[in-house]
C-alpha cells in the first residue's frame, strides 16, 4: 500500500497494494471481499466496504470524506494489527 492513498474510484484502483489490502482484510481481520474483485486486485465495491467495516469498528473514520480511504494512517495500523496477530498465531501454535 505504499505511495499511494487507496479508496474507491470510477475505475477502480488495482495493483499489488490492493490485493496486499484485500489478503490482511480477510484473512487476519476475517472481512469478506467478492472473489471478482480479490482475483484482479481490484478496490471495488466489496473492498470499499471491508474498509468503511474496519475503520467503523476500530474508530477510524474522523470525517466523512474519510471513510473508506486507506492513507498512511490506516495503513500504519492495519500493518500494526497485521504484525500482532502473526506474533499471537506464531506463539499459539509453536
Amino acid at each position: 500500500m505504499k505511495g499511494r492513498n487507496l479508496f474507491l474510484t470510477a475505475p477502480y484502483q488495482t495493483g499489488d497494494d490492493v490485493r496486499s489490502l484485500q489478503f490482511d482484510l480477510t484473512r487476519f481481520l476475517g472481512s469478506t471481499i467478492p472473489e471478482e474483485e480479490v482475483s484482479q486486485g481490484l478496490f471495488g465495491i466489496g473492498t470499499h466496504k471491508a474498509v468503511v467495516k474496519f475503520q467503523s469498528k476500530h474508530g477510524l473514520i474522523f470525517s466523512k470524506g474519510a471513510a473508506g480511504t486507506v492513507d498512511t494512517t490506516a495503513e500504519r495500523i492495519v500493518e500494526a494489527v497485521n504484525r500482532l496477530l502473526k506474533f499471537v498465531v506464531y506463539n499459539e501454535y509453536s
